[in-house]
Order: C-alpha cells, then structure tokens, then sequence
C-alpha cells in the first residue's frame, strides 16, 4: 500500500493511538491540529508540525495531504480543509450512524434505553455526520453501563 499523507484533528487520547498506528505503518503525518497538551506532546515528541486551531488550518494553503482525520474532535472542519485533501476526509463517530449523530452519542444511548451501541467511521461532507459508513462496530451495552464505560468501550 504506497503511503499516504494525513492532517490529525481532535483533542482526544484515540488520536495519539491512531496516529501512531499510521506512522508504524509507514504513513505520514502532515501536521496535527490540537489544543490538548496530550496531544502536543504526543506531537512533539514525533516532530510532527502542529497547529493549534482549525482556523490556522484552513489558512495553511500551502499544506498539502491527502486525507484529513477527525479523531475526538468537536470542531466542525471546514469545506476548504475537506476540499485539499486529494483523498477525502474521514470523522470518528462515537455512535452508531445513522441514527444516533451529534454529540454525547454514549450519554443519549443510555437515556433512550438502547440495548446496543457503536462506533462508526464516515466520510465527511459538507453536513455533519453525514458521510457514507466506511466502518461501523456495534457491541452490547451492560446493565451497569455509564457513559464514561461506555465511551471507553
């Protein structure tokens, strides 16, 4: 598989794994995009450019990549950002799509009762949350469940 070229963007712990699942996978990183010192770090100590808002992103014209991953992001990334990258862009969705979009997917999975949840990886598009799946894992929800546990899972 020839190497791809990829903007991270969130401010979650699921960024650093993936990140680094992408970079032992002889991937690179075109620049990070976050405000967590987690992350910073994380950045850092890969020498990997970073970019603390989405504005600087979308003003980085001259940033080249070819997919932009929003992992444990809440910011909405803009069409110029989505429009650079030759490949697309892709969002982590800690809910099951389509019926469950927005935020606080686990919280509200536990308030309506559901027996079930998931995680959902989509395309971005001009509206949130409503790209094409790419993948989607569904697991129980227990008896006990919070929606820390939850989200964890």
């Amino acid at each position: 598989m020839p190497s791809r070229s990829h903007v991270l963007i969130g401010n979650e712990s699921l960024l650093v794994h993936c990140g680094s699942a992408l970079l032992d996978a002889g991937h690179s990183v075109a620049c990070v995009v976050s405000k967590s010192p987690e992350i910073v770090a994380w950045a850092e100590s890969r020498q990997l450019p970073l970019l603390g808002t989405m504005r600087e992103l979308a003003e980085a014209a001259e940033l080249r990549y070819d997919f932009v991953l929003s992992i444990g992001n809440l910011d909405i990334v803009p069409p110029t950002v989505l429009r650079r990258a030759s490949g697309g862009g892709i969002n982590f969705h800690d809910g099951p799509l389509p019926e469950l979009g927005g935020l606080n997917t686990p919280a509200w999975a536990i308030l309506l009762g559901n027996r079930e949840h998931g995680v959902t990886w989509h395309w971005m598009t001009d509206a949130v949350d409503a790209g094409a799946s790419i993948v989607q894992r569904r697991f129980r929800i227990a008896e006990d469940e919070t929606a820390l546990t939850l989200n964890a899972h």
